[in-house]
């Protein structure tokens, strides 16, 4: 199917609505559109008809302006309208339905939110933009406290509780301010922000840096006190993944390992740019840019009878788990990344990786064959780093 990639449009349609005749391109767009409404996972579902009545009491409280009801309280109401019994002891399938539909928004599968029905999303998304967008500017608070915590999301991405409390006041919203708690919670979900001790990271808030500009050196001398992995890279067959998508991949790894290295007394914290510490005595440095994911593992004192394998392991698992997630959520399971494996984190540009799967299959791969005399060869032993157990069979075993 031409220019569809299943939850999605692709492709380009030059177009001229000026154009009095006939627009064979016009005509493409529309097939496509169309093409592309069909593959949703809702497109000619039958529903039950009691399902129609709980939409119609969800219209009833958009109408009324509500816009976050405790499952509990819907369920109650529902008992007094024309809902079955039936459909009550489904009601979470029947919220997940209309939360795919994106009449609503359910997290189901969330500890802490899967009591809560958001009945306006818009309302939500809007709440959200407030906190991970560039916020106001500090004039606007009159707290030197809170001008500080300003001056602190806007410089490092570190967005404080108190700061946030202060946004939704000064919104207006009462419902807002009452629901506060459930809004932070959805983008601790949906990975949006990302939880460090008493503070959250907001990850479109860092500011950029190029890896090459600022570590590389560190890694490419040949000092005995560091002892580096392969990079694992998950490329992306589209040729870029919005920059949206890569900062939950951030965020996610934020929230799962908290403590950030340190390299020279800074932080190595920037926008698709990280240093975590895994272990007390291994670090990832993860590289997310255009449509490649770049992870590498080291120690700061090497152990010759220790190897990566268990830890890059897990952190391989990790990645893969919250990638499917992250995808799955935003409705394009379509995109799977390729497994590689290169010498090292490079800028996307310069990468030559090798197939992880070449290597499994061969033994041997060479990296950097356009870039050197001497490719770089990559044998199982650098697969060890990632796999506990390397056999010849694939990248996804």
């Amino acid at each position: 199917m031409i220019g569809i990639d299943l939850s999605f449009i692709r492709g380009r349609f030059v177009i001229d609505n000026t154009y009095l005749h006939y627009d064979p391109e016009l005509e493409k767009l529309k097939d496509c559109i169309v093409e592309s409404a069909r593959i949703q996972p809702n497109w000619e579902k039958d529903i039950p008809l009691q399902w129609l009545a709980v939409e119609r009491e969800i219209s009833n409280f958009k109408s009324q302006n509500v816009k976050v009801l405790e499952i509990e309280e819907l369920r109650k109401h529902l008992e007094t309208c024309e809902v079955n019994t039936s459909t009550l002891q489904n009601l979470t399938g029947v919220l997940e339905h209309f939360h795919l539909k994106g009449y609503i928004i359910f997290f189901s599968g969330s500890e802490k939110l899967k009591n809560y029905v958001f009945i306006d999303p818009q309302w939500i998304v809007n709440a959200f933009k407030q906190l991970i967008t560039i916020p106001c500017g500090k004039r606007r608070f009159e707290s030197e406290t809170i001008r500080n915590q300003w001056a602190l999301v806007n410089e490092e991405g570190k967005l404080t509780p108190d700061f946030a409390k202060e946004i939704f006041r000064l919104n207006g919203d009462k419902q807002l301010i009452i629901h506060e708690a459930c809004v932070l919670n959805s983008l601790e979900e949906l990975n949006l922000i990302a939880t460090m001790s008493s503070v959250w990271i907001v990850p479109s808030l860092l500011k950029r840096q190029i890896y090459t500009s600022l570590v590389n050196d560190y890694f490419d001398g040949s000092s005995p006190s560091i002892e580096k992995s392969c990079a694992y890279c998950l490329k992306f067959r589209e040729a870029f993944v919005p920059d949206p998508i890569l900062d939950k991949v951030v965020a996610a790894c934020l929230s799962n390992w908290s403590q950030v290295h340190h390299f020279q007394g800074k932080p190595i914290l920037y926008r698709g740019l990280v240093c975590l510490k895994v272990t007390t005595d291994c670090n990832l440095m993860l590289y997310c840019k255009d449509n490649l994911i770049q992870a590498m593992l080291f120690r700061n004192h090497p152990t010759s009878h220790k190897s990566f394998g268990e830890v890059g392991d897990h952190v391989r698992l990790f990645l893969h788990d919250c990638i499917d997630e992250i995808f799955r959520t935003s409705h394009q399971e379509s995109m799977k990344p390729i497994v590689y494996i290169q010498c090292q984190i490079m800028e996307p540009e310069d990468s030559m990786p090798v197939l992880a799967d070449e290597i499994f299959q061969h033994d041997t791969g060479y990296c950097c064959r356009n870039r050197t005399l001497t490719p770089h060869p990559l044998t199982h032993d650098s697969l060890r780093h990632w796999w506990k157990k390397v056999q010849l069979s694939s990248a996804n075993s």
